[in-house]
């Protein structure tokens, strides 16, 4: 269903964007690191990723109201930053 769809490209692309987020902050300098500050980087983590999970979500439960179609090419654009 148009729901499960959404479901499964929110999740997808948010889990690569978590993997890839995570790299990143393992890859920084400890004075980096207190730039940010640790909790800071907890929150990018965790709930910046969590909305935009619902945002990826509901963008593509819209389109899949308006064409099937548009879902599969913004599921294919979601994952060229990657």
């Amino acid at each position: 269903s148009a729901n499960r769809m959404a479901a499964r490209i929110a999740r997808d692309t948010t889990k690569k964007i978590r993997h890839n987020l995570f790299e990143k902050i393992m890859a920084l300098s400890p004075k980096q690191i207190d730039a940010f500050t640790i909790p800071s980087l907890e929150s990018r983590l965790t709930s910046d990723t969590y909305n935009l999970h619902h945002f990826v979500g509901m963008r593509i439960d819209d389109c899949t109201v308006k064409s099937v179609m548009h879902c599969h090419c913004v599921e294919n654009c979601v994952y060229v930053g990657s």
